[in-house]
């Protein structure tokens, strides 16, 4: 069994004149973050005066307010100027709501301060850029994944990065039999853009749509001829009957999924890279090399089109009567090597990345079939799904890596 043992510590009273006044922080946030509270028990272990507590507004969510009310009192609180000093960003929030208000601190003169700054040569710049808005920093980022579509480079080019008028244009020139997006609904389809793609359409600094614009008006032509289900939902009957398993029909349908790259069944991919040897299970899904990371359609000069998507992002309360504590916060999290070990996501500290990078060979498991491997394959399967197992995998080379680097330092949207 598991083996206990007991500890037994002596206290000492310090005299309160001895005693250091401790600035308490209040970071909010509407779901607790397991990394980022192993980080600030981290952080406040040091003893430096500055102590971060966390306002977990989940504590507000139930089925009578449909898990809403972490949101909901949330943002009360916004309104009422009972604001946490620190705010760990959401997707729940409306965010661009609070970047349009002024609600949260300029980060540009924390970073750039003589004394307690960052050199900026040691962090990814371009992901800074992308948090601003008007030249105004609102947010840091932690920690970050990215999205992007992938496609064979045969049928979108070699180089990442398009408008949607040539995303179009490659889907009017598909072959016959090809489907853009054959995996999914049209409402999936319809979500991921909106998602990673809105910016196309939405200026966020002005306000102004452009949902009239010809790129726009075809793509909205091109998802009403998009199925209604997804492929897996069109096994099932619409009746509302029970489904009966049929072991050929399963087969079949799970053969022309796994091939729908290699068969050209289906032209994108949409993906996420969240580390260095990601691409090569991309490349494997297509049982090809010769696959673009195309990106998400951008009106953006010179973007590869990926989109950066935070997985821990925060903001300083412009209210906050304690904003340089804050951000002193903000730095430790940012060059913590415990939280950046326990993510499996990218740092904006290039320190941190060309750590992660140096491992990533260490990371990818490559595994090359033999004959008696493919075997059953070949018994059960059909000859091109044989022919497909055999060249999907690939080892992880160099250039994959530094392929990987380039999309990370090339990626200028974020979500």
């Amino acid at each position: 069994g598991e083996s206990t043992k007991s500890t037994v510590a002596i206290l000492t009273r310090v005299p309160d004149e001895q005693l250091q006044e401790e600035i308490i922080l209040e970071l909010g946030c509407v779901y607790t973050d397991y990394y980022l509270t192993k980080a600030i028990i981290r952080f406040n272990k040091q003893n430096t005066g500055v102590r971060v507590s966390v306002r977990d507004y989940s504590q507000y969510n139930n089925e009578e307010n449909e898990w809403k009310g972490a949101s909901t009192q949330f943002n009360n609180d916004i309104v009422t100027g009972n604001v946490p000093d620190i705010i760990l960003l959401s997707t729940e929030l409306p965010v661009e709501s609070y970047f349009q208000k002024g609600l949260f601190a300029d980060l540009n003169k924390f970073i750039d301060d003589p004394e307690n700054g960052l050199n900026r040569a040691n962090y990814l710049e371009n992901i800074f850029r992308a948090c601003e808005v008007d030249g105004k920093l609102n947010s840091m980022i932690l920690s970050f994944t990215l999205y992007t579509l992938a496609a064979k480079s045969q049928y979108v080019g070699s180089e990442p990065g398009w408008t949607f008028d040539e995303m179009m244009t490659a889907i009017r020139n598909m072959p016959e039999g090809m489907s853009a997006f054959m995996e999914y609904s049209r409402r999936n389809i319809l979500e991921y853009f909106f998602t990673y793609s809105m910016d196309t359409f939405v200026n966020w600094d002005t306000g102004e749509t452009y949902f009239d614009e010809a790129a726009f008006i075809e793509f909205i032509e091109f998802l009403a001829t998009c199925p209604e289900k997804g492929y897996w939902e069109s096994m099932y009957p619409d009746d509302g009957s029970e489904y009966v398993y049929d072991e050929e029909k399963e087969k079949e349908y799970s053969q022309k999924y796994d091939l729908r790259f290699y068969k050209d069944y289906s032209l994108f991919y949409m993906t996420s890279i969240n580390d260095f040897s990601r691409i090569m299970n991309v490349r494997s899904q297509f049982a090809s090399n010769d696959v673009t990371l195309i990106g998400y359609p951008t009106n953006e000069e010179g973007s590869n089109g990926a989109t950066i998507v935070p997985q821990a992002e925060l903001a300083i309360s412009s209210q906050s009567l304690a904003q340089d504590e804050a951000w002193s916060f903000i730095k430790f999290v940012l060059s913590d090597e415990e939280y950046s070990k326990s993510l499996w996501t990218f740092s904006p500290n290039l320190a941190m990345l060309e750590n992660m990078k140096s491992k990533a060979p260490d990371n990818y498991y490559y595994y090359e079939y033999t004959e008696d491997d493919l075997a059953w394959y070949k018994d059960y399967y059909s000859e091109e799904y044989y022919e497909y197992m055999k060249v999907r995998n690939q080892p992880l080379d160099e250039a994959t890596i530094d392929q990987t680097m380039d999309l990370i330092k090339g990626a200028s949207k974020i979500q």
